[in-house]
Order: C-alpha cells, then sequence, then structure tokens
C-alpha cells in the first residue's frame, strides 16, 4: 500500500484488514484474463534477491503470474482459497545489475473451477538479498529410523545439521524443493509402504541433495490387506457420528436423495451410491452429452480421457450457496470437496462387487442443464468410463452404469494426488491401491 501502483483493465484499491501485513493490502478488483496491476518499488542496491510475496487469499481470488521488470518469475500462483488465508510465496530469485527502481506486476491469468471471481491480492512485497552461492550448500537431511521394514507404522524425524534451515519432504514419489512438497514441522507418520523423500534449504545458501528412503510397512505378519478387509471396515465406519454433510446428496442414477459422506477416519471421505458412466474429456465418445472437457488436465494440460484415465466425479459448488450466510463462512450442507483439503487428480479407491480400483478426481457435475439432461452438484455416483470397465460395470456412456453398491473413499492432502498423463494415470493410481488399503487396515489395526 505505500508503493505506486497503476492498474489495468481493472479498478484497484488499499482494503483494511487487521490480519494482513500493516494492517492494510492492495486489491485488483478483476473482471478477466488480462487484467493486471503494476507496483514500482523503491531503489534497490544491485545484487541478487529472492522475491517474496504475502497475499490474502478468498473465494473470490484468480490465478495469477508475477513478473519483475516485464520477464516474468515463478509459475502461477492461484489465490483461491475456501476461507480467508494470508500466505507467503515464494517466487525465485532476480538480478538487478545496477541499484534503481523496478516494477513488479500480477497479471490475472485465468481462475479456478470452485473460485467466484477473478479478484487479486497483494499485501507485501519482500526482497531477500542472495549470497551467490557463496554461502555453501546446506546439509541433506538425516531420517531416523532409516529405511527399511517394519511390523507397524514409523513416525520418521527429518533433521539437518545445517542451523535455521527448513525442510520440505513428500511421500508421493514427486522431488521435493523450496516450493514443493510439505514443510516439515513434526515426525512424519508412515503407516504404509511409501518413499519418503527431503530436501534442506536456507536462504543465502545452495538447496541440499534430496535424500530419499523407502519404508515398507509390513502388516499381519508380513501380509497386506485385502479389499475385502478393508471394504467392510470402511462401511462399519459410515456411521452417523462421522456423517460430513447435514442435506443428502442425489443418487445420479436413481435421484434418490439418499446418498451421504462419512470420514470414516482423519482426512479420508467415503460414500455409497450409485455409478452412472462419465466419457467427457478427450477420448471420443457417440454419447449425445459427451463433451471434450474435463475440470481437471493431466500433467501435460491434456483433457482427461474417460476410456483411459480412472476417474470419478463431485459437485462442482455448494448448490444451495449456504457456506455463505451473513457474509460469514458456514460449512456446505452438501459435501464440497475445496472444503476438504481435495483438489484434481485426488486418489481414491472404488469398491464393487468384491473388486477395487483406484482412481482419481477428474470432473465435476455442474447446475447447467443440457438438451438430454439435467445437471445437478448435489449428486453423486458418477465415473469415467475406465473406473467401469476395472471394476466389471457396464461402461457405456448411454446404456451403462449400476444403480447402487459402488462404494468410493477418497484420501484428501496433496500427498495423495495422483501425477500422471494419460496413458500413466490409470497405472499409477493401481499402483497406490495396496499403499491404501494398508494405511487404512493399519490405522483400524485390522
Amino acid at each position: 500500500e505505500n508503493l505506486a501502483y497503476t492498474p489495468s483493465g481493472a479498478t484497484a484499491s488499499v482494503q483494511t484488514d487487521t490480519n494482513s501485513s500493516g494492517g492494510k493490502w492492495v486489491e485488483l478488483a478483476g473482471n478477466s484474463v488480462g487484467d493486471s496491476i503494476t507496483f514500482t518499488t523503491g531503489s534497490i542496491s544491485a545484487g541478487t534477491y529472492q522475491l517474496q510475496m504475502e497475499w490474502k487469499g478468498l473465494t473470490s481470488r484468480g490465478i495469477l503470474q508475477l513478473s519483475v521488470d516485464g520477464s516474468n518469475l515463478g509459475s502461477t500462483l492461484d489465490q483461491y482459497a475456501t476461507g480467508q488465508t494470508y500466505p507467503t510465496t515464494t517466487f525465485g530469485n532476480v538480478t538487478f545489475a545496477s541499484t534503481g527502481t523496478h516494477t513488479v506486476k500480477l497479471a490475472v491469468t485465468g481462475k479456478n473451477a470452485s473460485s467466484s471471481g477473478y479478484i487479486l491480492s497483494a499485501d507485501k512485497f519482500t526482497f531477500l538479498a542472495q549470497s551467490g552461492g557463496g554461502g555453501g550448500t546446506v546439509s541433506a537431511p538425516s531420517f531416523s529410523p532409516a529405511s527399511g521394514t517394519y511390523g507397524s507404522a514409523q513416525n520418521v524425524t527429518l533433521t539437518t545439521s545445517t542451523s535455521g534451515a527448513s525442510i520440505r519432504y513428500t511421500t508421493d514419489g514427486s522431488t521435493p524443493s523450496e516450493t514443493a512438497g510439505t514443510l516439515y514441522s513434526s515426525a512424519v507418520n508412515i503407516s504404509a509402504t511409501a518413499t519418503l523423500k527431503a530436501i534442506a534449504f536456507k536462504s543465502g545458501m545452495t538447496d541440499s541433495a534430496v535424500t530419499s528412503a523407502t519404508y515398507t510397512i509390513s502388516t499381519g505378519g508380513g501380509g497386506n490387506y485385502t479389499p475385502a478387509q478393508i471394504i467392510a471396515a470402511v462401511q462399519s465406519h459410515m456411521t452417523s457420528s462421522v456423517q460430513v454433510n447435514t442435506k443428502p446428496h442425489i443418487n445420479t442414477m436413481t435421484r434418490a436423495l439418499n446418498v451421504n459422506v462419512y470420514q470414516v477416519t482423519t482426512g479420508v471421505y467415503a460414500y455409497t451410491s450409485s455409478m452412472a458412466i462419465d466419457d467427457d474429456g478427450s477420448d471420443p465418445d457417440p454419447d449425445p452429452d459427451h463433451q471434450n472437457q474435463t475440470t481437471w488436465q493431466d500433467d501435460n494440460g491434456a483433457q482427461l480421457g474417460a476410456h483411459h484415465v480412472p476417474y470419478y466425479v463431485l459437485g462442482d459448488d455448494c448448490w444451495d450457496n449456504e457456506k455463505k450466510q451473513g457474509g460469514n463462512f458456514h460449512p456446505c450442507p452438501h459435501f464440497y470437496y475445496p472444503e476438504h483439503n481435495i483438489t484434481g487428480l485426488q486418489f481414491a479407491l472404488i469398491f464393487y462387487n468384491g473388486k477395487v480400483t483406484g482412481a482419481v478426481f477428474g470432473d465435476t457435475q455442474g447446475t447447467d442443464n443440457t438438451s438430454t439432461s439435467s445437471n445437478d452438484s448435489r449428486e453423486l455416483g458418477e465415473a469415467s468410463v475406465k473406473s467401469a470397465m476395472n471394476l466389471g460395470i457396464p461402461s457405456s456412456g448411454t446404456t451403462g452404469g449400476v444403480d447402487n453398491g459402488v462404494t468410493v473413499v477418497i484420501f484428501s492432502g496433496s500427498q495423495w494426488v495422483v501425477h500422471g498423463t494419460n496413458s500413466t494415470l490409470n497405472a499409477n493410481a493401481q499402483a497406490m491401491v495396496q499403499k491404501a488399503l494398508n494405511q487404512l487396515g493399519s490405522t483400524w489395526g485390522l
């Protein structure tokens, strides 16, 4: 708010907020892609700096690209959040050849499906002077206990000998970095076979090498939990005391108001319903309701192919808008995925008739009407052609599906987001099935 700024395509204003830095932040009331706001800094000495930005997240936020002196810095930033948040994002390093003022531009590049607008926020810019590598390299993280085979879940402690360094880690096979992975704050619980990767970093020093260790959790005297064991346990935990929704969902195939969602254990949600067949995406299909797009895309940015990717479908909004009452936040009376740390390609187990398949969150059920059907985001019970094929369910987009008996178990959190492309997502999801079964079995002590 103390910098000169110039908006383009939309108005900008200073907002008062006691939770923000200095009690104020700057809003760009964006209307569409291309709207922007450009800040002019004070004089900054020549050198290399790490640029950080504090900002305010909310449900009306868009996606932005930050640039310095006309050059993009870092990846795009989605400022959407289900409630008020005040995070800090590190965009990367920028080098100034001479002392002087500079411009920082925030440009709207889009918004996600859950956001109601394109508004951008800027609270505070921080330029942290870097040593240019002269500060040495951060010591790589150490794990305790070390990798190996264990008969029960393990709490793994991560440490680095570099004083003041931070650590980020992953358990989904992806590579952590200063901006990717979970920031370490306490021992990491490994309850199913997984590969733990970690990196240590500190301002002014070179990041450490990535440390990796595989923990094999052997249950029941060396065996794995079976789908039959887990589906029985899941259903026994689907009780009214852990029901998430306060209003019932619509069974997609039968239209009955009889589908409820339960948090069967921390971060794991389950419901039993029909399976209607979704054939949307990049694979052609003769269904007259076929759409060429899916809500989520693969790692290459391609639309998901319903005949190749096993995905499931959730409602794309809080249908009755009851999560906003008198300007205050109230949970949606229906199960609304952004309120439960669920995002695109979120892993789930789908059970039917003695079989199980891994699947990803691929498409959403909207509130629009098409010429041949009425859609309602309160519906539950739809999944892709490939999901049905994996479970032996009739998979035609026009005549397939089953009326009931399909149980979907969703694992929330970034560690359960599946990465891959249309050609690999099925295999990658199936590779996580036993890990998910074992985690539930170990959690419940089966």
